[in-house]
């Protein structure tokens, strides 16, 4: 990946030698996580607007359920980059997990968008303070994490378990 120095540098700026070289490569391995987070999110959005609640609730289980069975039973006999890549599959599996209910919808994606439709319109008006308010508050997170790197071995790791409880 091009940018993962540009991206650890910012994030972790308090990473030297071996942590810095682990980071990178954990990167790499998380990366394409986030494309398979963000699409389950946005089936999730379909799944709701078409009035299937039941199935939002177990959104995470995979993805929880693979990172415990990485922690516990990979990381201990294969390591780290092992335990990373059960994360990965378990975002992998949470996206395929939610395919099934959004079938059932028979959603169709297309490519018709009337910037004129009052419900598109509402929706931009709507979209404004939603960003502002999650770009604060990942900006606040990028600022504590890249900070807390800086600090003892282990601290970033309080502090990103810390905010998991908040």
């Amino acid at each position: 990946f091009i940018f993962n120095n540009f991206i650890i540098k910012i994030l972790a700026p308090g990473f030297l030698d071996e942590s810095y070289i682990l980071a990178k490569r954990l990167f790499v391995i998380i990366l394409p996580s986030l494309v398979f987070l963000s699409m389950s999110s946005c089936i999730v959005a379909i799944l709701n607007a078409n009035k299937k609640m039941l199935w939002v609730p177990i959104l995470g289980i995979p993805l929880n359920i693979m990172t415990i069975v990485g922690v516990i039973f990979v990381f201990p006999n294969h390591g780290i980059h092992m335990a990373t890549l059960m994360v990965l599959l378990g975002s992998i599996l949470q996206m395929i997990i939610m395919l099934v209910p959004l079938k059932r919808t028979q959603f169709r994606l297309t490519m018709d968008f009337d910037i004129k439709d009052k419900n598109i319109r509402k929706m931009i008006v709507m979209i404004g303070p939603m960003i502002i308010g999650v770009m604060a508050q990942q900006i606040n997170s990028l600022f504590g994490g890249a900070i807390t790197s800086t600090l003892t071995e282990g601290s970033l790791t309080s502090y990103n378990l810390a905010t998991k409880i908040i």
